[in-house]
């Protein structure tokens, strides 16, 4: 049997595609430095509309290494460089302020970005536990 050879998939845009069922384990996401794998059988959260254009977030799990973010034309950056962005970019809109993790955030599209954030990690890590206690090798 002969092997065909694998797509190199660097800069697709799979915004549409349907990956139900599909096993993305070790697949990487993030660029230079900041790439890392995805990890477990459900590696990545999707919720939206959220934020002042009404995108999607997106959440990739990626264990030990963090998360990974892409949201509007931000695509996979880490979790520090989200907050970067949000603290710096949505400054102009002062509807409220929060104080997260010594970050101060001045724009509820920020805060609801968060906000988000921070469930879509709380689900990827549930499902990472429940991989590790409940689902056979």
């Amino acid at each position: 049997m002969q092997s065909r050879p694998v797509p190199k998939l660097g800069d697709a845009d799979l915004g549409d595609a349907n990956l139900a069922g599909a096993n993305l384990a070790g697949a990487k996401v993030g660029f230079g430095s900041d790439q890392a794998c995805l990890a477990g059988i459900r590696p990545i959260v999707q919720l939206g509309p959220i934020g002042p254009r009404n995108g999607w977030l997106i959440v990739f799990w990626c264990a030990d290494a963090g998360v990974r973010i892409s949201i509007g034309v931000w695509k996979q950056i880490t979790e520090e460089k989200f907050i970067e962005l949000l603290s710096d970019t949505h400054a102009t809109n002062l509807f409220i302020e929060l104080q997260i993790d010594d970050t101060h955030v001045t724009n509820f599209h920020a805060q609801h970005c968060l906000e988000a954030l921070s469930f879509a990690k709380r689900i990827l890590k549930d499902q990472e536990e429940d991989q590790e206690e409940d689902w056979p090798e």
